[in-house]
């Protein structure tokens, strides 16, 4: 009878073990990103951090924090000088009578930092060995009571990529609908999307972007989006019935943005539309990362 109870106790014992060991292993979502070979980005700024660094623990998602750049640092002949926009574009935005003529925005501080930011994480990824980047901005949020609706589906999308893609925008706030067309039942071809709240991108997609996105000639939203619309990015958008995400943008508090874009959502704009094209070509290839551009 003592050895039954001594083995059940060994047994027990044993159960526990695993369950503790177990319990303290990453959780499926996270396995599931480290096998399909991606690995996930957050783009914040410190105000923001425990709100998104929260939002990424319910999405259990464990990615690398990248602190983007203080745009109150930022000046536009700085800018100029270090080569970070180009000179028709400076001109442009210290017009008086510039006034977003011919749907073009003018450079500020929030959109250079903002797009340096992006273009730091891209170059953190080709000095890795992963095969995709997720990556999120911190003023992302989902709706109460959807969080696991979401998680779910976001692992569907992972798990299903089109092998050809170089960027696919899981949720996207603007794009000329009626020249789309379905992939199937998850995704669409891009034609010219806006908005980079949470994205991913290939190996060859980022090393696209890299070399065709600096000196800035507009946004970083409008360059990306671009290069899109001229077929040198084979681009993806998840269809908004099946998933995507808004942003807190405010027009006060932590969420505040200069932009002139909080209370935006989703919307299509119809094509064949105005394309933003570059003022000037880009510079040779002249391979400067953001850390040199920025070294104010």
């Amino acid at each position: 009878m003592k050895k039954i109870q001594y083995f059940l106790l060994v047994l027990i014992g044993f159960l526990i073990l695993w369950l503790v060991i177990t319990s303290s292993q990453p959780r499926e979502p996270y396995n599931y990103l480290k096998r399909e070979g991606i690995q996930a980005y957050v783009l914040y700024i410190p105000k923001r951090f425990n709100a998104i660094k929260k939002i990424m623990k319910q999405l259990d998602i464990t990615p690398i924090y990248v602190q983007g750049f203080d745009k109150n640092k930022i000046r536009l002949k700085r800018a100029l000088k270090k080569g970070i926009i180009q000179p028709a574009w400076y001109k442009y935005s210290v017009d008086k009578d510039t006034n977003e003529k011919m749907g073009k925005k003018p450079a500020n501080s929030g959109r250079i930092a903002c797009h340096l930011g992006h273009l730091k994480i891209l170059e953190l990824f080709l000095q890795s060995s992963s095969k995709y980047a997720l990556i999120f901005e911190d003023d992302i949020y989902f709706t109460p009571g959807k969080i696991y609706d979401q998680r779910y589906k976001l692992k569907i999308i992972l798990e299903n990529l089109p092998k050809d893609a170089q960027i696919v925008y899981l949720s996207y706030c603007q794009e000329l609908c009626d020249l789309i067309h379905k992939y199937n039942d998850i995704f669409t071809h891009a034609v010219r999307p806006l908005c980079r709240h949470i994205y991913l991108v290939s190996r060859k997609g980022a090393r696209i972007i890299l070399d065709k996105t600096r000196p800035m000639d507009t946004t970083g939203d409008h360059m990306v989006g671009n290069l899109i619309a001229s077929k040198k990015l084979k681009g993806y958008l998840v269809n908004p019935e099946f998933f995507s995400l808004n942003q807190k943008r405010q027009p006060v508090g932590d969420f505040r943005t200069n932009l002139n874009n909080h209370g935006r959502v989703y919307s299509c704009t119809k094509g064949p539309a105005f394309f933003s094209s570059s003022f000037s070509p880009p510079a040779k290839n002249k391979v400067v990362t953001t850390q040199q551009l920025v070294g104010w």
